[in-house]
């Protein structure tokens, strides 16, 4: 882990957070780990692995697992195009409402992108797994990014924790 103690104020944010994208739930069935890893062609066939995550979700989770993909760093002119063209593929589902889509994806995208930072933080520093830690920074400096806009005023301890993070791991490693 990047550090022990939790900041004062952290959990409060992250409670914001949550409340933000629970504001815009509307249950799909999601895999919850929809990422380039775990998408595998053979024989000209798109085969999906790895369901252990899988339950129900907001829709906009599984496009922001697979736009903010560690493993392959879309631009964000890339990841725009590319959840434009989603959203347009998801009209032809009358159920789905798009608009709660677009209003909840910069909410859910960052609960990604934290998940992400934690995961590869817990496995390359508390499991010894060397493999994540080169992954580390960048998810860190997306997370950065993403809490930046406007809309992310509500969680400055959350920034703030998020940017102590970066120097502690240019630091550190």
């Amino acid at each position: 882990t990047l550090s022990e103690k939790i900041p004062d104020g952290l959990v409060d944010d992250c409670e914001r957070l949550a409340d933000q994208a629970r504001e815009y739930f509307q249950p799909l069935f999601l895999h919850r780990d929809y990422q380039s890893r775990n998408i595998m062609i053979s024989n000209n066939k798109v085969h999906i692995i790895d369901f252990q995550a899988a339950r129900l979700g907001p829709p906009g989770y599984d496009i922001a697992s697979l736009l903010i993909d560690p493993y392959v760093a879309l631009s964000d002119d890339e990841q725009a195009q590319l959840f434009t063209s989603y959203l347009e593929e998801m009209m032809r589902f009358p159920q789905v409402d798009i608009t709660r889509i677009k209003q909840s994806y910069p909410y859910l995208a960052v609960h990604r992108n934290l998940q992400i930072a934690g995961a590869f933080a817990f496995l390359s520093g508390s499991k010894g797994k060397s493999f994540f830690k080169p992954y580390i920074l960048p998810s860190l400096l997306m997370l950065k990014r993403r809490l930046a806009a406007e809309l992310f005023d509500c969680v400055p301890i959350l920034r703030k924790t998020i940017s102590q993070a970066i120097v502690t791991y240019r630091s550190d490693f």
